[in-house]
């Protein structure tokens, strides 16, 4: 990769991003994977025992105690928000090495892990507080007219265009989890639509590449056994295969997002300028690995301008969250159409 940091920032399609990312994905396999993986074990463990705990508790069910299940309970609980903490602390990890790797600064897993410093617990912060949003949003959608109309579009295009950008805005401008909220809502808002295509367009790579194979494999293995250690094994294969696939497509998912968030900012706040003129002001020296210092490259990175209008959505926001209202509706009308179709289309073959 060039040295210069701002020689790989500029606009990009969404093949560009994309093919970017897988480049990034390929030339930095083991280092990602290894990220990743290192806190995804703890789940692959629990993924394959917790199953086991819970064999023979159908047949059992009246002959066990209470404490039993309150047992299962919390460590259901326990085992969730581990989870969180561990995604947490891996998407903050991944991000931090996608960022130094594209920017001329390749890392090491170690050093990913140890330049996050707090931005695991400010992610976890941020996610508790949109835990609690989701519940004022929900109860927006409630609403007669108002909430009906606009709810569902905004709970869609949060979760799926601003959401997954507080982790660069974190990880990347060390920015508190209060703060990436709003940050990351006014990234994601520049770009409305064209955000929204791409985020769905990975959503849809990763039913595809983690989801489908997980249900497929858990599918395969019920035939083979009997009907309790089937189901327990069945369980197990689809937790494990979900693990492993999602080590295996997060630092691709990652870098896709990292990728989009540079876009951003080149595109509506000219970092690519700013990152340009720094290196172009400071002197390059025989040893130096960038043409941007490390500190000066965080110093820009860190400096956000100033939002250009407040939080509150827009006349044509509103509009625009009316209409992804109303093209979930259609959608939904359309599939139950399509099933109906099929159902009855069949039943007359049959016939």
């Amino acid at each position: 990769m060039e040295t210069n940091p701002a020689a790989h920032l500029k606009p990009l399609g969404m093949g560009q991003i994309i093919d970017r990312a897988v480049r990034l994905y390929r030339q930095n396999f083991v280092q990602y994977v290894g990220i990743v993986a290192l806190a995804q074990i703890p789940m692959l463990i629990f993924s394959a025992t917790f199953p086991l705990f819970t064999l023979g508790m159908e047949s059992a069910a009246l002959d066990m105690q209470i404490e039993s299940f309150l047992g299962l309970g919390v460590l259901s609980m326990v085992s969730v928000l581990v989870g969180a903490v561990l995604t947490q602390v891996a998407a903050a990890a991944m991000t931090q090495a996608i960022g130094d790797t594209y920017l001329g600064r390749p890392t090491t897993i170690i050093e990913a892990f140890s330049r996050i410093g707090s931005a695991w617990w400010q992610l976890l912060v941020a996610f508790i507080l949109l835990f609690v949003l989701s519940i004022v949003l929900f109860i927006w959608t409630l609403i007669p007219c108002v909430g009906w109309l606009t709810g569902p579009g905004i709970m869609i295009f949060g979760a799926v265009v601003a959401v997954p950008l507080i982790v660069p805005v974190v990880v990347l401008e060390r920015g508190s989890g209060v703060d990436a909220i709003g940050r990351a809502w006014q990234l994601a808002r520049r770009r409305f639509w064209w955000l929204l295509g791409f985020m769905l367009l990975l959503s849809l790579l990763s039913q595809i590449i983690v989801t489908g194979p997980s249900l497929l494999a858990s599918s395969l293995v019920l035939p083979l056994l009997d009907s309790d250690l089937g189901l327990i094994a069945q369980n197990v294969v689809q937790s494990v295969s979900s693990v492993l696939l999602n080590i295996l497509y997060l630092p691709l998912y990652t870098a896709c997002v990292a990728l989009l968030y540079f876009d951003i900012r080149v595109r509506t706040e000219g970092l690519d300028l700013a990152l340009l003129a720094a290196s172009r002001a400071e002197p390059a020296g025989e040893e130096e690995k960038t043409a941007v210092s490390p500190p000066t490259l965080t110093a820009h990175l860190t400096n956000v301008p100033a939002p250009p209008q407040s939080l509150t959505p827009t006349r044509d926001e509103w509009i625009n969250f009316i209409a992804i209202s109303v093209g979930l509706v259609v959608l939904y009308i359309l599939l139950v159409g399509l099933f109906m179709l099929l159902v009855f289309g069949g039943l007359a073959l049959l016939s």
